[in-house]
């Protein structure tokens, strides 16, 4: 399949080797190829009833056994036959019939699944200042920072990784610092090396970043540095801590940034699955609910 999407849809930063790539709106484009597959496997299936035997024309020869979709691997061996010379499959109307039962059977699943998942997602209301996220709750309003319920998601993601996964700077500005700041990255680079960054000392004074963990290659290293050398404030036994809490402020969702629907309920979805939902790694509160009988109250209506 070719898909031709708007360059600002999709995120190729999200793997190192750029083995994958991220969509803006998953579901949408789920639906798309669900879709398009549905209609084009339904109009091959009425082709096929207008004789006892037909060809399918394939563009490459399959082995059946290793590569046919579930709900055809009960079928017979006789109704569906590969011709690897002329790369060729033929199917029989009994396949065809069978086909389109289980076909049928698959679209109800999907359909399930589908409507389960989207009835599970929460009630956006949308943003407030842009850097807000209203939900709808059954008793009040509630109110969500966007960037520290992101970053408290990144935070446990990062603190549960074994190896974190770091993308390579082919071009890296040479960041400047004091001979104390120097000292204490080099006698602390094997720390910085467990979060995902390649660090290399150039004299004294001076070094660039070889590699930065992949979920914030776009920011500038200098900033990165500047945030952990100003929030250890002479603690040096925090300083795992304290790089963890900058990669993680880093890499989320900054305030004052518009987002789409479907980017505050993944937001949202994986703010859920922290455990520690109440507050970001700095302490801050992520979120505040407005009782619904208060915003009643405030209007005089009594329920």
């Amino acid at each position: 399949m070719n898909f031709e999407l708007p360059t600002h849809d999709v995120d190729v930063n999200v793997h190192p080797t750029k083995k994958e790539v991220r969509y803006k709106n998953p579901n949408q484009v789920f639906n798309f190829v669900r879709t398009a597959v549905e209609g084009g496997l339904m109009g091959i299936a009425k082709t096929f009833e207008i004789s006892s035997e037909q060809v399918i024309q394939k563009p490459a020869a399959v082995d059946i056994q290793k590569e046919s979709p579930i709900f055809i691997s009960d079928f017979r061996q006789d109704d569906v036959k590969i011709d690897k010379e002329n790369d060729s499959m033929y199917v029989s109307d009994n396949f065809m019939r069978n086909f389109q039962e289980n076909f049928s059977n698959q679209s109800s699943l999907f359909d399930v699944q589908n409507s389960e998942s989207y009835e599970a997602e929460e009630n956006i209301i949308g943003q407030y200042k842009n850097t807000y996220i209203l939900i709808e709750k059954e008793d009040g309003l509630e109110i969500v920072d966007q960037h520290i319920a992101e970053e408290r998601y990144n935070y446990e993601k990062l603190k549960e990784q074994k190896e974190i996964n770091s993308q390579i700077l082919f071009v890296s500005d040479v960041v400047e610092l004091s001979a104390g700041d120097m000292a204490i990255i080099k006698d602390n680079i094997n720390k910085f090396e467990k979060f995902g960054y390649g660090i290399e000392i150039l004299n004294d004074t001076e070094l660039i970043f070889r590699k930065v963990p992949t979920m914030i290659s776009k920011i500038n290293p200098k900033d990165i540095i500047a945030d952990i050398l100003e929030n250890i404030e002479g603690d040096l036994d925090r300083l795992e801590e304290k790089i963890l809490i900058t990669t993680s402020c880093k890499s989320s969702v900054k305030a004052g940034q518009k987002l789409t629907i479907w980017q505050m309920q993944e937001i949202i979805k994986k703010w859920r699955t922290t455990k520690m939902p109440y507050t970001c790694p700095h302490g801050r509160p992520i979120s505040h609910i407005i009782a619904h009988k208060d915003i009643a109250h405030f209007f005089e209506r009594q329920k």
